[in-house]
């Protein structure tokens, strides 16, 4: 985002201004090219040949890789909602739980 009279843009991750020679843009996001482009996990400084980005975040290829597999899909990895919950949110339903039958409500 520009500023009002001609200034720079924000960098995402400090706010402050970014000049041409300093900023990496990734995905649409403007960063420090040192400093702020950072692996969320492990805080590696990170270029635009080794990293990951989901859902506005970027990792290193290494952790990208472990989120990754230690829950086996995107959603739970990087803390959104599980497909099957977001689709019930979506009808209106209660989660994978109320459509399992596993709501504790009384019979």
């Amino acid at each position: 985002m520009a500023a009002k009279f001609g200034g720079a843009p924000k960098c995402v991750v400090c706010d402050k201004s970014c000049y041409v020679n300093e900023q990496i843009v990734v995905d649409g996001q403007i960063y420090h090219n040192k400093g702020c482009f950072k692996c969320e996990k492990c805080k590696k400084n990170l270029s635009p040949s080794n990293y990951a980005g989901v859902a506005g975040k970027v990792y290193c290829k290494p952790h990208f890789k472990e989120l990754f597999k230690l829950k086996g899909n995107y959603s739970e990895a990087f803390g959104e909602l599980k497909p099957a919950d977001a689709f019930a949110a979506a009808r209106g339903g209660g989660g994978a739980a109320a459509a399992a039958g596993g709501d504790d409500a009384p019979a």
